[in-house]
């Protein structure tokens, strides 16, 4: 009795420190609980707005109704329904009349507000919306925003200034091209894609002439986007006075794409180059514009020191069709290399599989 009557303190002060412990736990759930109620009720109002609002906008495009300012919070649920309706519509009377809404409601006034918001979601929507409706006055707001450590936010601010005047955000976004590294090249030829080649091909040309070499070979597939005549211009020139690996390989690959003397003179002077990087373009290219007297350039790929070297010659083998079945079965047997020897037989099995 005596040392159950001395742990009493202690099972005392356990117990409390136990309920003390389930009362917490319940408050947390019922917070929880309460926090995903409120949650709910807050997507279930702004569903509500952004229905409403998705039927006034879709009704400007026939009738135009002087609408009421919108508050900071129905702003902030709107804007990006705006947007996307925006950039649903191509005709240029449906995109006036979402702007002429917008500018009645206020929107142009919070997008410029929301711009230096802490949150990137927030700040791409209101750049998008600034860059859609092409006010001058957001001209100097955005082009800070391209100076954005954050890629996205240089990027679609880059995007908007095209927007708001083409030929001054052309020569702004081909400047930031060339030194923001870290923009993604897919989202950059999707830009230059938009703008199009007839606005694209002389700008874009002029600047590859002068650039840097590090940063052309960053960007020189995105040539592909330009004019061909263009294109050979650029590679012609930059070409001659160039040994960087990405500024070589970039060029074969668009020679690749453009069947003429000087394409196919260019490739085949480069199938012993000493980076495996550029004899792989060379495989690519001859795969896609070689004639017959390319088939010995192509034979002695399939015995190159790289796999991937050796496996782009023996497609490149079976695309052409000046390639008969028997020449390749002839060079087989008259083969002594076992690379060469196992890829030409590769080639062989899979021109035989779609004659």
């Amino acid at each position: 009795m005596a040392y159950y009557a001395g742990s009493d303190p202690i099972v005392e002060l356990f117990y409390w420190i136990a309920l003390v412990s389930a009362g917490v736990s319940v408050l947390l759930v019922f917070q929880i609980l309460m926090l995903r109620f409120v949650f709910m009720l807050a997507e279930r109002h702004n569903r509500r707005l952004q229905t409403r609002w998705r039927s006034l906008l879709v009704s400007s495009f026939s009738s135009a109704g002087r609408l009421s300012a919108l508050g900071a919070h129905t702003a902030r649920v709107i804007l990006p329904l705006w947007n996307k309706i925006f950039e649903s519509v191509y005709g240029e009377r449906e995109r006036e009349a979402l702007r002429d809404v917008a500018r009645s409601i206020g929107l142009d006034r919070f997008a410029l507000k929301r711009v230096k918001r802490i949150s990137i979601r927030e700040r791409l929507q209101a750049i998008r919306a600034l860059g859609h409706l092409g006010t001058e006055e957001a001209w100097r707001v955005i082009d800070e925003l391209t100076k954005s450590p954050v890629a996205i936010v240089s990027l679609t601010a880059a995007e908007s200034l095209v927007r708001i005047d083409s030929e001054r955000g052309l020569i702004r976004l081909l400047d930031l091209a060339e030194t923001r590294s870290d923009w993604p090249r897919d989202r950059l030829a999707g830009m230059f894609h938009e703008i199009g080649a007839d606005r694209l091909s002389y700008a874009l040309a002029s600047r590859m002439l002068r650039m840097p070499e590090e940063a052309l070979g960053r960007l020189m597939r995105l040539m592909e986007l330009m004019h061909e005549k263009d294109v050979l211009n650029v590679i012609r020139i930059r070409l001659r006075l160039s040994s960087n690996i990405d500024v070589i390989a970039g060029a074969i690959y668009l020679l690749g794409r453009i069947p003429c003397e000087f394409s196919l003179k260019t490739v085949r002077s480069y199938a012993d180059h000493p980076s495996w990087v550029v004899r792989n373009q060379v495989a690519i290219a001859l795969g896609r514009i070689g004639r017959e007297q390319d088939h010995k350039i192509l034979i002695r790929l399939t015995r190159d020191a790289s796999r991937w070297v050796r496996f782009r010659a023996a497609q490149a083998l079976v695309a052409l069709p000046t390639v008969r079945l028997d020449e390749l079965k002839q060079v087989l047997r008259q083969e002594d290399d076992v690379f060469a020897r196992e890829i030409l037989w590769q080639a062989i099995v899979e021109k035989e599989s779609i004659r």
